[in-house]
């Protein structure tokens, strides 16, 4: 597969709906865009995601319709636009609402934070498998069951950063949650349900149920199968909101929107520049409204590729072929052990098994030696260690003279004895095999 038919593919999920095509939609969907934006970020998503909330931003404030311009000439026309003053972000200003497409016909429908877009099935599955996981509670966000909350964010890098990783936070930075040094690989051309199913399942092991798995398969199928969105409304359908709070370390404040814009947002500050973590703080990236709709009519929709396809994306940019790997988060190319490689490995970790079991022997031996010095008398009889003395003629050489001196020692007081043993084990316990390629079972 190539990237024009990857992104042919997707166009067929992220064409938006009802005739609403804006110029950020048009480039999204273009295949020579999305190559050259690929190309000029260097397939690094934090960026790519900056560099589409820069030239959404600079689109929607400059009402220009060219389309032909390079990335570079896009970026610097954004640099040379903003709004500065509290009655332009009034005027011309947008949040955003970065959503999962499953709710997407009901947002248009219903408005942006009617409680009739929830979904009861959806959110009771990501419940019962949060508890089976223990992971209930760690990320408070979206879990308070409020039907009508809504979290939203200035526009910009922040709007795609949400849109693209988190489409719902509660989701990515829970069950699906992955760990940075150990996540699963991406495989070029596998589907994005059949990848985050193997996430969950992971996450399960052996303890998957039946009724774990139907709960899973709601997930996925609910969570996976439209594209993302970001949704933006004017700054004044909700500036005189009294329903508006700010979100801090999981509590939200109940603030004045327009009084929380006017302190934050001096200086043209308004829209988020960067994502990821050099996002720039303005504080207008955590608001929440409650009880507050939105109508229909006063929404914009983007659709948008998430993480998943992004990757996708750049595993074809990178030249990767059907069934190669990248990494879920450096995007870098996963390579594959050869066979002699494994081989190798294979033959090294019988290697360091044998040394490991040699040495567990040896402190075995040398505890018996230990405890039986410290039970006996003030001299101790050479005679009186029948065992050792037989198994002394089938030990190789090194571990012989080892046992030799140890039994010399035997000779003088139980006390010194000890000591003398108990040093011993000491030097050898740090021992341990190291390896180029990687840590030995030592480690």
């Amino acid at each position: 597969m190539e990237i024009k038919d990857f992104i042919a593919k997707l166009n067929k999920r992220i064409t938006s709906k009802k005739g609403e095509k804006n110029q950020i939609q048009v480039l999204i969907n273009n295949k020579e865009f999305m190559k050259k934006l690929l190309d000029y970020s260097g397939n690094d998503i934090d960026v790519i995601c900056t560099y589409l909330g820069d030239i959404m931003i600079y689109y929607a404030l400059s009402n220009d319709s060219k389309l032909d311009y390079t990335i570079e000439e896009l970026l610097s026309k954004r640099a040379e636009i903003g709004l500065f003053s509290i009655d332009e972000i009034k005027e011309k200003g947008f949040f955003t609402h970065s959503c999962n497409g499953n709710i997407i016909e009901m947002i248009r429908k219903n408005g942006l934070g009617s409680d009739l877009n929830f979904n009861e099935e959806l959110y009771s599955s990501v419940s019962r498998l949060e508890q089976k996981l223990n992971t209930t509670g760690t990320y408070t966000k979206q879990q308070s069951g409020n039907k009508d909350e809504v979290y939203f964010t200035s526009a910009g890098a922040t709007s795609f950063g949400y849109a693209c990783n988190f489409a719902p936070e509660r989701l990515f930075l829970g069950i699906l949650r992955q760990e940075y040094d150990n996540s699963i690989p991406v495989r070029v051309g596998e589907s994005k349900k059949d990848y985050y199913r193997k996430v969950i399942y992971q996450k399960f092991g052996e303890n998957l149920t039946d009724d774990i798995m139907k709960d899973i398969e709601i997930v996925i199928d609910g969570y996976f199968s439209d594209s993302n969105y970001i949704v933006s409304f004017p700054v004044d359908e909700v500036i005189s909101s009294d329903n508006i709070y700010f979100e801090i370390v999981g509590e939200n404040k109940k603030i004045n929107l327009d009084d929380h814009i006017r302190v934050n947002c001096e200086f043209g500050k308004f829209f988020t520049s960067r994502t990821g973590s050099n996002s720039n703080t303005n504080n207008m990236d955590n608001l929440v409204m409650i009880n507050t709709i939105i109508p229909p009519e006063k929404l914009k929709f983007l659709s948008v590729p998430d993480r998943y396809d992004l990757l996708q994306l750049i595993a074809l940019n990178k030249g990767l072929k059907q069934g190669e790997k990248i990494d879920y988060f450096t995007c870098d190319r996963v390579e594959e052990k050869s066979m002699q490689e494994s081989e190798t490995q294979i033959e090294e970790d019988i290697t360091d098994k044998k040394e490991e079991d040699k040495k567990n022997k040896l402190f075995s031996y040398i505890s018996k030696i230990i405890n039986i010095a410290k039970g006996f008398g003030k001299k101790t009889d050479i005679k009186r260690l029948p065992e050792a003395s037989q198994n002394i003629k089938e030990e190789p050489s090194d571990k012989l003279n080892f046992k030799n001196e140890l039994l010399e020692s035997l000779r003088v007081s139980s006390e010194e004895l000890a000591e003398k043993a108990e040093s011993k084990q000491t030097e050898i316990m740090p021992i341990k095999h190291h390896k180029k390629d990687g840590p030995s079972l030592d480690d």
